[in-house]
């Protein structure tokens, strides 16, 4: 595994561990303002889509996340529709120790785009 999919996946661990009930909607938002606003080098390409900045790498790295065992999600019906709830499970921590550095470095980043957005893009 490349140190750029080991900086991701570690993201996307802590960014559940963080807000819990994470939706993949939200999740794609607070890895782009991690990109946009806080210049963490998660090298996703976004564009614009119908919900907001999306990049598929982002659905890759989650559904390797849940491969690998350390996240896991879960359909949610919803009046309006269905959702996705995402939290972090028992090997989290494993996906975060070889990011260790790396998370160590943007700490305060992820704390404050969850402050900051949290509210706003969960569910």
């Amino acid at each position: 595994m490349s140190n750029i999919q080991e900086h991701r996946l570690a993201t996307l661990v802590a960014l559940a561990q963080e807000h819990p009930r994470l939706g993949r909607t939200a999740l794609m938002k607070l890895c782009y303002f991690l990109q946009a606003l806080r210049q963490v080098p998660l090298r996703y390409r976004f564009t614009l889509y119908s919900y907001g900045p999306f990049d598929s790498s982002v659905l890759s790295d989650l559904a390797l996340a849940e491969t690998l065992g350390g996240l896991r999600s879960e359909v949610v019906l919803y009046p309006s529709g269905y959702g996705y709830e995402i939290e972090a499970s028992e090997k989290a921590e494993s996906l975060k120790a070889p990011a260790v550095d790396f998370l160590r470095r943007y700490e305060s980043d992820i704390d404050w785009v969850t402050r900051q957005f949290g509210r706003e893009c969960g569910p």
